[in-house]
């Protein structure tokens, strides 16, 4: 796990502290409909980057610095490409070793403001940005990408904002994209175009800096997360299968990979891919591996491999002994009763030593008595746990 990572999930969950330790159901709730309690659940956990979208709608709910968290999630989002380690196994003995070329102006200007950078020079770092991009006889797309890529976001970020703004913006949605010199400035091209709600224009960017660094894992994942949002599904899935053979145990995009599949109908692929990444995984530090296979067993539950779902949901019940969380609880007995268990699943949740604390337990007890007894057996369990007003 990164460091961006890891602050960004120690900062979301003192966010949730603050608010109250607020149940991922009430702020799924407060976000009005743009996550489900899932993906809320997911985002604080902080096992992988999070899309901005869900993010920004966690934080919100939870009254915390959309701006501040905005900034350490770009910090998170650009260090995943430091962990795209690439071991030489057989289906990867072809890969090209290839590092990208940038024009040894840029690259000096870059490189220095970065050495002032990991100096927590950041005054500094920003004046030789600026200064190369003021003096520059044209605007400079390149050096005003990496300036926004690194700082647009931190608390620096209202100035040169409010210097730039209106430059990037016109840059990002009408400039030509083939003048950008650095795959690193098209990929925050793309996601500024993103943040202006501008899809196709951002795949373009995307595009570009797949162009400018054809070989590397990031910008092939990036190009096929913006081939998903335009609705390119086949075409995503087939970037996002290319990337995950070439690293298995990368779980960053898993999600964004799946949703690619699932909407390609490509049911045989997606199981398969699931399957890698648990094989590859589940050794992992940092509860990779535990996260995977519960990702894995989501996918055999959606390919209606119901037994072997099971089986799998088992051994992750045994990798957690006594503590398993109650998330994972309702996920088991979710697949027994799709396997027609309802009284073991029932028992299972009802004897939760979680129970009478976790309102989501009783919440998917008293919807499985719904299910499975009718509205009269559950009438008074559902309005325990839901407020009426008289």
């Amino acid at each position: 796990m990164s460091e961006h990572l890891r602050e960004l999930k120690t900062r979301l969950q003192r966010a949730q502290r603050e608010a109250g330790d607020v149940s991922t159901r009430e702020i799924a709730r407060r976000t009005h409909g743009a996550v489900s309690h899932t993906t809320a659940h997911q985002v604080l956990r902080g096992d992988s980057v999070p899309s901005w979208r869900s993010l920004e709608a966690v934080v919100s709910a939870l009254n915390g610095d959309v701006a501040e968290f905005k900034r350490i999630w770009v910090k998170a989002r650009e260090s995943e490409e430091g962990y795209q380690k690439i071991a030489m196994s057989e289906p990867e003995a072809a890969r090209i070793k290839y590092r990208e070329t940038i024009d040894p102006e840029y690259a000096a200007v870059f490189n220095l403001a970065r050495v002032y950078r990991e100096r927590k020079d950041h005054a500094t770092s920003i004046r030789i940005l600026t200064t190369a991009l003021d003096s520059s006889p044209y605007l400079n797309m390149t050096l005003l990408g990496e300036l926004g890529a690194e700082y647009w976001y931190s608390s620096d970020g209202q100035l040169i904002r409010d210097k730039y703004g209106e430059a990037v913006n016109k840059v990002a949605l009408n400039g030509d994209i083939e003048e950008i010199g650095a795959s690193r400035s098209a990929i925050w091209f793309a996601r500024r175009c993103e943040d202006l709600g501008d899809f196709n224009r951002a795949l373009r960017w995307a595009e570009a800096a797949r162009c400018l660094n054809p070989h590397s894992l990031f910008t092939m994942r990036v190009h096929a997360e913006f081939m998903l949002k335009v609705g390119r599904y086949s075409d995503s899935a087939d970037l996002f299968l290319e990337a995950h053979c070439l690293d298995p145990k990368d779980v960053a995009w898993l999600h964004d990979a799946i949703n690619a599949l699932k909407l390609a109908n490509r049911w045989s692929e997606l199981e398969s891919m699931a399957k890698r990444t648990h094989e590859a995984t589940w050794d992992a530090p940092e509860g990779q591996g535990v996260d995977a296979l519960g990702t894995y067993i989501k996918v055999l539950r959606l390919c209606g491999k119901l037994q072997e779902a099971r089986r799998m949901h088992e051994l992750l019940n045994a990798s957690f002994g006594e503590d398993l969380p109650y998330y994972r609880l309702i996920s088991y007995a979710t697949i027994l009763e799709d396997l027609g268990e309802y009284q073991t699943a029932k028992s299972l949740l009802f004897n939760s030593a979680d129970f009478e604390s976790e309102k989501e337990l009783r919440a998917a007890y008293a919807n499985l008595v719904l299910r499975t007894e009718g509205a009269e057996a559950a009438f008074k369990l559902l309005h325990a746990l839901v407020d009426v007003e008289e």
